[in-house]
């Protein structure tokens, strides 16, 4: 991704998802202008080229050979490791998606089970594609100059109180939704974790600065690729984020825009566009954001802070 929802345009079709006009670049499509043979693995059905041709626009090859099955983790290793095998002159840019720890929950076999709920399965669900992983990871260590990164799109969420929330993910800018791992790999990145709030919208940026990337677009993330290479030291940062769904302008004619939120290291502030109200959490303290802190006068600074932020120029550009 490129750039926040709000700012790239889309075709309206009968059903959704919708694709991505033909004017919005898609990161294998600007490696393969760089030279890279660029693959994707996908493993769910929802990715698919015939169900939602964005996912996968500018890889020259997709494997869909393993959907359709369910819990499908060691089956995805398997081809991502056919690939990783091949004779080629060219880099390679290899997507390999794993769907696994996803609903419906359903117990894989020959895993450890940790109980009935879908709380539980879901654990199960998660250790079965982390041992999946395994061979995978152990063959990139082994190739020079390759660069791994690890991500997600969300998290789900097993709130204590589901009856305050909306389904486990997709409807929401909470912590516990937004909190998703991001590991990168690679013999000349120096070892060590961060606490800096990062996003996903960084990824293109420090690839661009890595690879390097001649003909890189304009971004909105940061490349992280200083703070990687052990060259700088991490700065305070604050990400943005949006809830948008592109369908309530085409069906109904309302703002896409409901939600959108900032965050530190510390709080999360959420304005509802829909009603102009906020929330103001400390999610270091009230990790599943319980406690609504917008009207504590011990949190008011913190709240002050955020409003000016979102009349900054980095706000204007995600609103």
């Amino acid at each position: 991704m490129l750039t926040y929802e709000h700012s790239m345009k889309r075709v309206p079709q009968p059903r959704l998802p919708y694709p991505l006009a033909k004017t919005e670049t898609q990161l294998a499509e600007s490696l393969s202008t760089e030279g890279y043979d660029t693959v994707a693995i996908v493993s769910d059905r929802n990715f698919v080229p015939s169900y939602w041709p964005s996912a996968t626009r500018g890889f020259a090859e997709v494997d869909q050979s393993v959907v359709g099955s369910e819990h499908n983790s060691d089956r995805v290793t398997s081809r991502a490791l056919d690939v990783l095998h091949r004779n080629r002159e060219q880099p390679l840019f290899l997507w390999v998606h794993y769907y696994d720890p996803h609903s419906p929950y359903h117990q894989p076999e020959n895993t450890t089970r940790f109980g009935a709920s879908d709380a539980d399965i879901y654990d199960a669900e998660i250790l079965y594609t982390d041992r999946a992983l395994g061979p995978l990871l152990d063959t990139l260590e082994l190739r020079p100059d390759t660069l791994t990164i690890i991500t997600s799109d969300h998290g789900t969420v097993f709130h204590p109180r589901p009856q305050t929330r909306k389904a486990h993910y997709g409807y929401d800018v909470y912590t516990a939704t937004l909190h998703i791992p991001m590991l990168f790999h690679a013999p000349f990145l120096t070892p060590g974790s961060r606490t800096a709030v990062v996003s996903t919208l960084d990824i293109y940026p420090t690839l661009a600065d890595l690879l390097p990337m001649k003909d890189a677009p304009a971004l909105c993330g940061e490349s992280l690729a200083p703070i990687l290479l052990g060259s700088a030291t991490e700065e305070p940062r604050t990400t943005f984020h949006q809830f948008y769904l592109p369908e309530r302008a085409a069906r109904d004619g309302k703002d896409p825009l409901v939600k959108v939120s900032a965050r530190d290291v510390r709080y999360n502030l959420i304005l509802n566009r829909e009603d102009g109200s906020y929330e103001l959490y400390d999610w270091t303290e009230d990790y599943f954001e319980t406690e609504n802190l917008v009207a504590s006068a011990g949190h008011r600074d913190a709240f002050l802070r955020f409003c000016l932020l979102y009349t900054s120029d980095a706000a204007d550009d995600m609103q």
